[in-house]
């Protein structure tokens, strides 16, 4: 969050809006250290 210059929550916010609005998910499936991928750009490869 240091290289975004933005709060913890303020990211996190922004993670669930663009997960609710379908344009990430998320792959781990892990709770801590998430990783996400943009839907869209990996639906262009498959």
């Amino acid at each position: 969050m240091r290289e975004l210059d933005v709060s913890r929550g303020t990211a996190y916010n922004a993670i669930e809006n663009l997960e609710d609005a379908g344009l990430i998910e998320g792959v781990t499936g892990a709770e801590w250290g998430q990783e996400y991928k943009a839907v869209e750009v990996f639906d262009v490869f498959e």
